[in-house]
C-alpha cells in the first residue's frame, strides 16, 4: 500500500474536548443555581425569570450532549469489537501540508469550528497540529472522530485562494488540472459564522443552501463543502478525489482493504434532481457527483464516519478554468480489522496509509 510505513499513530496528548464529567458537574452547578431562585417561578422578578430560562436551556443542551455521548459510546464499542474480530475498519485521519499553521487553524478551527490538539513536531522537525470535531481515540467514549493533521511546510506557495467569487462559470463545478484531492465535505454541527470565514481569508464561491469554500493558499488551498442542519456523529463526511477511472480505482482500494464497501450514492444523470434520495450525500443543495462516481467506506460510514468519494475528471464550466488539486495533501490513514493486502498498489492520488488494528 502506498506509504504504509508512514501511517500516523493516534495522537496521545490530552485534548480540550468537553467530557461527560464536565457536563455532569455543570448540571449539578445549574441545580444549585436554580435553588437560589424563588421556589415558585411565578414569584420570579424579570431578571430571575431570564436567569431561570437561561439555566433551563443550558441544562437541556447538556443533557442532549450526554445522550449523544451515550450513542457515541455504543458506536465506539461496536467498532472496537468488529476490529478485534478482524472485520470492519474506519478512516482515521488525513494529512495536509500547509505553509502556515496559523492560517490553517484560522480556517479549520475559526471558520469550521474544529478543535486543535496534540501540537508537536514531526520526525523532520516541522510543526504539526491535529484538528477534529471530537476525540480520536477508541479508548474515549466520545472517540473515533476523523482528524486532519496539519503539517507546516514553508516551501509551499502562500497567498490568497486560487479562485475567487468573481470567477466566471459555475463555482459548484470543480475541474482539476490533474488527478488529486478535489474537496473535503463537512456537515458542520452549528451554522457557519460568516465573519469567521472572512477572517480566515477563505473565498465563499457559493452560499445558497451550502457553502462552497476556497481556502487561501496560506492555509493549504483546495476546497471545502460545508453545510449545517444534519445531525451526524462525525461532521467530517467525505474526502472527494478526482481520478481518471473511478471504478478501477475503487476496485484497487477494495482489493487492498478487505471489508471496504461500495456505498449507495445518488449521481447526476443529466436530469432535474427531483426529491431527496436516501442515497444522497450532503443536502439537497449540494450538487450530486457526476455519473461514474463511487463512494467507498466501511459499513455504516455513510452515516457515521468519513468516506472516500472517487469522481471522474471534469471539464470546467463555460468561461471557467481548471485549478490545481490540493497540493499539500499527503494521504489518508485507514485502520482495518482484517490484514491489509500490502502487495496491492493503491491509487497514488488517494495515497492510502493503512494498518491492521492492534
Amino acid at each position: 500500500l502506498c506509504g504504509a510505513a508512514a501511517v500516523l499513530a493516534a495522537p496521545t496528548t490530552a485534548m480540550a474536548f468537553q467530557t461527560r464529567a464536565d457536563d455532569e458537574a455543570r448540571i449539578a452547578q445549574i441545580a444549585d443555581e436554580i435553588k437560589q431562585l424563588p421556589a415558585n417561578p411565578a414569584d420570579d422578578t424579570d431578571d430571575e425569570l431570564v436567569r431561570r430560562d437561561a439555566l433551563t436551556s443550558e441544562e437541556a443542551g447538556l443533557r442532549n450532549d450526554l445522550a449523544r455521548l451515550d450513542s457515541n459510546r455504543a458506536y465506539v464499542q461496536g467498532l472496537r469489537q468488529e476490529l478485534q474480530l478482524g472485520i470492519g475498519g474506519y478512516a482515521q485521519s488525513c494529512q495536509l501540508r500547509v505553509p502556515s499553521l496559523e492560517a490553517a487553524e484560522a480556517f479549520w478551527c475559526g471558520a469550521l469550528g474544529m478543535d486543535a490538539f496534540d501540537r508537536r513536531k514531526d520526525d523532520e522537525g516541522r510543526r504539526l497540529v491535529s484538528v477534529s470535531y471530537g476525540p480520536v481515540s477508541l479508548d474515549d467514549e466520545n472517540g473515533a472522530h476523523f482528524s486532519i493533521n496539519l503539517v507546516e511546510d514553508t516551501a509551499l506557495p502562500t497567498g490568497p485562494a486560487a479562485v475567487d467569487a468573481d470567477q466566471p462559470g459555475d463555482p459548484r463545478v470543480i475541474s482539476l488540472t490533474r488527478p488529486g484531492l478535489a474537496y473535503i465535505q463537512v456537515a458542520v454541527p452549528n451554522p457557519l459564522r460568516i465573519t469567521k470565514v472572512f477572517a480566515s481569508e477563505a473565498e465563499i464561491l457559493w452560499g445558497y443552501g451550502y457553502f462552497e469554500l476556497a481556502l487561501p493558499l496560506s492555509a493549504g488551498g483546495g476546497r471545502v463543502r460545508a453545510y449545517a442542519g444534519k445531525a451526524r456523529r462525525d461532521p467530517v463526511e467525505l474526502l472527494s478525489y478526482h481520478v481518471e477511472n473511478p471504478k478501477a480505482a475503487a476496485e484497487e482500494l477494495r482489493r487492498a482493504l478487505p471489508g471496504l464497501e461500495v456505498l449507495p450514492l445518488a449521481v447526476y444523470d443529466g436530469k432535474n434532481r427531483g426529491p431527496v434520495s436516501p442515497k444522497d450525500v450532503g443536502n439537497v443543495y449540494i450538487p450530486r457527483p457526476p455519473k461514474g462516481s463511487v463512494l467507498l467506506g466501511y459499513a455504516g460510514a455513510n452515516e457515521s464516519g468519513a468516506c472516500v468519494m472517487l469522481e471522474p475528471m471534469q471539464k470546467p464550466s463555460k468561461g471557467a478554468v481548471s485549478t490545481d488539486p490540493t497540493d499539500g495533501y499527503d494521504g489518508i490513514d485507514i485502520v482495518s480489522g482484517a490484514e491489509v493486502n500490502a502487495d496491492v498498489v493503491t491509487p497514488a492520488v488517494v495515497s492510502v496509509r493503512s494498518r491492521k488494528f492492534d
